[in-house]
């Protein structure tokens, strides 16, 4: 998902639910360490693993703010955001196979809402002009391209980007997005797709 933030050194950037801190710290390694990432976590217990996750790397561009990233009010707009959202986990069953048995129907209709509150949340932090990216380890339509076009439908200040410039081929389909299946590409399944504020 970083590469397709694909961040430049001295920006500022928004991680809105960055725990464990793979993520942010791939942000702020890919900006060479120079720059702001603001890593959301609303959680305590993750909040700890992730501070403890960027001492251990030695990274000092990343500032850590516990909270809801739905409704933390930052006074300073984004260059860029990742939404990299909760969801059913659908995508990383084959190393998760507990999990099979824990999720039911219902996940798909509790998720999709709190993933497009998350979204609509990145949007508004962005400044004119700036990349907000949204990913899931779904490949579930109502988690996916749904969340996508419900998105666009409801903010007009916003377009689609493709995914191809920053991504191998093999992973964006003629759509734009970033689609990763576990059947092809032989790993978990994810989804990210690529919007600009204009």
């Amino acid at each position: 998902m970083s590469r397709l933030v694909a961040p430049e050194p001295h920006e500022r950037l928004l991680d809105l639910c960055a725990a464990p801190g793979g993520k942010c710290s791939h942000l702020a390694e890919l900006m060479d360490d120079e720059g702001e990432v603001w890593a959301m976590e609303r959680a305590d217990g993750r909040v700890e693993a992730l501070e403890q996750a960027i001492a251990r790397l030695g990274l000092h561009s990343i500032h850590v703010q516990p909270g809801d990233g739905r409704t933390y009010n930052f006074p300073m707009p984004f260059d860029r955001v990742l939404v990299d959202a909760p969801c059913s986990g659908l995508g990383v069953l084959a190393r998760r196979a507990d999990a099979r048995w824990r999720k039911g129907p219902e996940v798909l209709r509790e998720m999709p809402g709190i993933q497009l509150e998350l979204l609509a949340a990145g949007g508004r932090r962005l400044r004119p002009g700036g990349v907000l990216v949204y990913s899931v380890c779904s490949f579930e339509p109502e988690e996916t391209t749904e969340i996508v076009e419900r998105f666009l439908r409801q903010n007009a200040g916003f377009v689609l980007e493709s995914a191809a410039p920053f991504l191998p081929e093999s992973v964006v389909g003629a759509d734009g997005f970033m689609q990763v299946l576990p059947h092809t590409h032989g790993c978990d399944g994810a989804f990210a797709a690529r919007f600009r504020r204009i």
